[in-house]
């Protein structure tokens, strides 16, 4: 997944493999007042046997249509193109933490946390993904919205409708334990 490219340098450097690293990105709901307003994240690195308790979303990349989030590293903001199936997962997420119905945390994107432009990075997590999803808190599995009833991630049903009236959306948890 590539879109635009991001407007500032929002991969600075390649994950270490030795000792490994991960990026995670964390939501804000602070400013959120209405689903369509813009998902606002940071993005963190930290070397993956110090990282903080975190969360791993699954969800199908579906079509490649793609909307913004804004993405702050150091006080500095830009914005990185996300399929639209994982910006409404993302969407889904920040309201759950804004309602208290799931924990403020870090969570763990493939498509987000691994430079999606940099092969060698995306080969080298790769191999670490089990460790990645295993060491999470717990993975969520995004279903998409119930009006998606292709399965692709599409959801050209709640397009055709125009408005997010009646919303209904889909999220299992998954519950790990932790080491």
């Amino acid at each position: 997944m590539t879109g635009e490219a991001p407007s500032f340098e929002l991969y600075r450097r390649r994950l270490s493999k030795d000792p490994l690293e991960i990026r995670l990105l964390r939501i804000s709901h602070s400013s959120y007042t209405a689903r369509d307003d813009p998902i606002h994240c940071s993005l963190d690195t930290f070397v993956f046997s110090e990282a903080p308790e975190y969360r791993c979303v699954s969800y199908c990349w579906g079509k490649q249509e793609f909307k913004f989030i804004s993405i702050t590293i150091d006080g500095k903001v830009g914005t990185l193109n996300v399929t639209k199936n994982l910006f409404r997962c993302l969407q889904q997420l920040r309201e759950a933490i804004r309602d208290a119905t799931q924990a403020d945390s870090y969570v763990w994107a493939d498509a987000v946390c691994i430079n999606q432009n940099d092969d060698l990075e995306k080969l080298a997590q790769i191999k670490y993904m089990g460790g990645i999803y295993s060491g999470a808190q717990e993975v969520v599995a995004w279903l998409g919205l119930e009006s998606d009833r292709r399965g692709d991630g599409s959801d050209e049903a709640f397009d055709a409708e125009g408005n997010d009236e009646g919303l209904s959306c889909e999220m299992q948890s998954i519950v790990l334990p932790l080491k």
